[in-house]
């Protein structure tokens, strides 16, 4: 059985991420209504995602140092998203491009396999979330 490379392990080693950016606490990475087609990697810090109706905030998701994080429907859609990206503390982040990690993921078969199967993972967990909410 071959073993596949994690997708943090693949970046990096792709050397993928074109630059470096520090947010200070509260500051936003992306706000609703932009489109935002990058990948970010959390080098140290964290950061929430979450979404607004201008009467109250609700978090979708956290991201820790380690992690990788994107507007997933921005970046699939190339459209503006209704999220934002907001720093919980200091926090650095790598930048990466969407051509940039597209080509890379393309360029080899094992890739492409890694990247269908992180999106088989993020619909499971979706689709987990929306029967949770619903059943509540």
């Amino acid at each position: 059985m071959s073993s596949r490379p994690d997708i943090n392990s693949l970046l990096k080693d792709e050397n993928l991420f074109e630059k470096a950016i520090i947010l200070n606490r509260n500051e936003y990475l992306k706000e609703a209504g932009s489109i935002d087609t990058n990948i970010y990697f959390i080098r140290e810090g964290s950061v929430r995602i979450f979404i607004s109706d201008n009467a109250e905030e609700r978090n979708i998701r956290f991201g820790y140092s380690g992690n990788i994080i994107v507007s997933l429907d921005s970046f699939l859609s190339n459209k503006p998203s209704p999220l934002y990206i907001q720093s919980l503390k200091k926090t650095t982040i790598l930048i990466a491009s969407k051509d940039s990690f597209m080509q890379i993921m393309n360029k080899d078969p094992q890739h492409l396999q890694l990247w269908n199967s992180i999106l088989e993972d993020l619909n499971l967990q979706q689709f987990e979330r929306e029967i949770d909410l619903l059943t509540q």
